[in-house]
């Protein structure tokens, strides 16, 4: 962690003896054992509190992402169920269609044969109109 070597460590020891001395080195010791000891403790209390805090959002993600995939589930339920409705409505249009087209035949015919009656008579009619709208000889005699 603090990359000291064997030969730092024993430096730093011999100015700790030179500096407190032979009666208080073990106490001062001990004292520093207890700290690091400490820092360590809570080091490793923070890294613990961060990992379930890691896992925890890493929960939270997964129960967010499973409550995603069931409401996706339930509208492609709803989805499916509108389809079917629709299915059902255009099959039965369909067949409505096809019933009333059945049944339309005999009255086409007889519209039919009055649409065929009507154009007879618009002809005949049309006949003395086109004869009098075109020029005749004597027409023509009137123009200088």
């Amino acid at each position: 962690m603090f990359d000291i070597g064997f030969t730092e460590l024993l430096l730093v020891a011999i100015i700790a003896l030179v500096v407190l001395g032979p009666e208080r080195l073990p106490h001062a010791v001990r004292t520093t054992g207890k700290w690091v000891g400490k820092i360590r403790s809570m080091f490793n209390q923070v890294k613990e509190q961060i990992e379930s805090e890691l896992d925890a959002d890493e929960i939270r993600q997964q129960i967010h992402n499973d409550s995603i995939m069931q409401q996706l589930e339930q509208s492609k339920q709803d989805l499916k169920g509108n389809l079917d409705e629709v299915r059902a409505s255009l099959k039965s249009a369909e067949f409505d269609l096809h019933s009333s087209t059945e049944s339309q035949p005999s009255a086409t015919d007889d519209n039919h044969e009055e649409s065929k009656a009507d154009q007879a008579t618009a002809r005949s009619s049309r006949l003395p109109a086109q004869t009098l709208l075109t020029p005749t000889s004597s027409d023509n005699s009137d123009e200088p």
